[in-house]
């Protein structure tokens, strides 16, 4: 059985648009998952949802980044370091959905686990730090 992600309070910074984000962001996590749970899975319909993941990554690590520099966020460097890390293991996921002897269902799980526990981990440890800082700043 895949992973799946449901929102607790905990994953709450109280920033308004930036929880809003995290939660769509696990809204498209989970269509990973539904994927793997199914029996054939569509491998045109897997790659449009690792890209759309990929994709949605880049604009949120963006408005998140912008606010860095803009805010001059301390630890900005090692925060944009590990949203690095997911994007390029987001776009190894890209590259292994070309291998045709790829076992997809496999895939599809790894996925779908990769993407759930780096962000539920991210939100939880890297997230929360910069929270205080930003809403000090007036951003809430």
């Amino acid at each position: 059985m895949a992973l799946k992600f449901e929102w607790k309070d905990e994953y709450a910074l109280d920033i308004g648009s930036i929880d809003a984000q995290h939660q769509n962001f696990f809204r498209v996590a989970n269509r990973i998952s539904d994927l793997a749970e199914e029996l054939e899975i569509d491998r045109q319909e897997l790659v449009a949802v690792i890209g759309e993941l990929l994709n949605y990554s880049l604009y949120h690590f963006g408005v998140e980044e912008e606010l860095f520099y803009s805010l001059n966020y301390p630890e900005k460097e090692a925060h944009i370091e590990a949203h690095n890390a997911f994007r390029i293991k987001s776009g190894q996921f890209m590259e292994r959905m070309t291998d045709k002897d790829i076992n997809i269902k496999e895939l599809a799980m790894e996925a779908a686990g990769f993407a759930i526990n780096w962000l539920t981990g991210h939100i939880l440890v890297v997230d929360k730090k910069y929270a205080p800082f930003f809403k000090e700043k007036g951003i809430e």
